[in-house]
């Protein structure tokens, strides 16, 4: 949107500007790309938390191999 500044009152009125079809496309490719990148963002979330969990297993199994020599 544009804005003109109306000088009778020193304030800015919006003003309404026409949309061509050739924007729609460029939009909707801006859209797929956002899906693109939470499509990414949630593969990163999902690669993360496994490897969270493999260093919290090999830590547990640590521990627990401690734990058994400690009792031996």
């Amino acid at each position: 949107m544009s804005k003109a500044e109306d000088s009778s009152n020193n304030f800015f009125v919006i003003e309404p500007i026409e949309m061509s079809s050739e924007s729609e496309p460029e939009e909707l490719e801006d859209l797929d790309d956002l899906n693109d990148i939470k499509h990414e963002e949630d593969n990163l979330f999902y690669i993360f938390s496994v490897l969270i969990n493999i260093i919290q297993l090999n830590y547990l199994d640590r521990d627990k191999r401690i734990m058994d020599q400690i009792k031996s």
